[in-house]
């Protein structure tokens, strides 16, 4: 039997009635969200702020890292699970940077994770159960994160974000949707911060921590710049493991053209990797991005994850790949990371990235940015 939620939208998104299953329950004043799989006796918990997926319990192993000090009360980005970063990844745009008056405030990663999302709906069925999320930008419900001088700060742009979550005890899928309802286009880059746990405090052994699979994607090094422009290899198992601050964005060579045209000759740009996470366990992750026309009825109808498609109006767009580790001194500055636990994370990003621009969304088009996680194995 599906749960489903009926939620009143208006400006205060915490106010929402709901009927759902006995399996699925609420906590921390109604914005954090259990959601149980039934049939295959898996789980997730979802926060409302930042529609922020805290954990994904499935084959008796908890697959989400998040930190013991991390603040879940909505008044900052959650440490941990998996936050989305939308319309910036890192620090805004240098702009303006010779007038202290028209820098651009824009908090870092953006507004998506700092605001409440309204539940579209929730179900459990036989094959699968989940969650979607919509936050319509406006500035009425956008209440923290825009900043100001920036064209966000403006309210020029039509967009509505739509999050998809459905999974099994086998995989976890997140698919973030990014409609462009207005009549300009708006720059944006987006990614999936998913924090991984790590078993055993071993994070720092290559022996059970690592990633594989990013063979031949152009190396951007934000803590060593000497390494930037390479070309990462894994070659004779040199795979990527963490033994100091690991700040890292792998993008796919073919990724240079940042206008998310529709190119029918653009080849695949999926990432596919394996992430160590335990002695002899590993995950895989494999993210896809999209872009394709945008109708009324994908706006104004609840998305659900048996939508269908017209392969031959969507293109497949590059995906790069963050793989993060703050270590010790950085994890000691951060008042919501407890300072051990480096040891029991690493993060593995999917975004639609860009080294030189952000990407340039047209109107009356989205842009899908999908991540399926396969439960760990052994």
């Amino acid at each position: 039997m599906a749960a489903t939620t009926t939620t009143t939208k208006n400006n205060n998104y915490n106010k929402q009635t709901k009927t759902t299953t006995p399996n699925n329950t609420n906590d921390n004043n109604n914005m954090i969200h259990t959601i149980h799989h039934a049939s295959s006796d898996s789980s997730i918990k979802v926060h409302t702020y930042g529609a922020t997926v805290l954990s994904y319990v499935a084959k008796d192993r908890e697959h989400l890292f998040v930190s013991k000090t991390a603040i879940c009360d909505g008044t900052k980005p959650i440490r941990g699970g998996i936050p989305i970063v939308f319309p910036i990844f890192g620090p805004p745009p240098p702009n303006n940077k010779n007038d202290n008056d028209n820098v651009d405030t824009m908090p870092q990663h953006g507004f998506a994770r700092r605001n409440n999302w309204s539940i579209v709906s929730q179900y459990d069925t036989m094959k699968s159960a989940g969650m979607i999320l919509e936050l319509i930008v406006t500035k009425d419900s956008v209440e923290d994160g825009v900043g100001d001088h920036n064209e966000w700060s403006k309210w020029i742009y039509g967009c509505t974000l739509r999050y998809e979550i459905d999974f099994t005890s086998e995989r976890l899928i997140t698919k973030l949707r990014i409609m462009n309802t207005g009549t300009i286009p708006f720059p944006f880059q987006a990614l999936l911060h998913t924090y991984y746990q790590i078993d055993q405090h071993q994070a720092l052994n290559p022996k059970v921590c690592y990633i594989k699979g990013l063979d031949g994607y152009i190396v951007t090094d934000k803590v060593n710049d000497e390494k930037s422009g390479t070309i990462h290899k894994d070659e004779n198992h040199q795979y990527i493991t963490i033994h100091e601050e690991v700040d890292r964005v792998y993008t796919p060579p073919q990724s240079s053209d940042t206008t998310l045209d529709i190119d029918p000759n653009q080849s695949s740009n999926t990432v596919q990797v394996t992430i160590g996470v335990g002695t002899d366990k590993t995950v895989q992750m494999v993210a896809e991005g999209f872009i394709r026309p945008c109708t009324a009825v994908d706006i104004s109808t609840p998305a659900a994850p048996s939508t269908t498609v017209d392969k031959d109006k969507q293109v497949q767009v590059p995906v790069s790949c963050v793989v993060w580790n703050p270590h010790i001194e950085k994890t000691i500055a951060m008042s919501d990371f407890d300072n051990e636990q480096y040891h029991d994370m690493v993060c593995v990003e999917p975004g639609l990235l860009s080294l030189s621009d952000l990407y340039l969304l047209q109107p009356k088009y989205e842009s899908i940015l999908q991540q399926t996680l396969y439960s760990s194995t052994q």
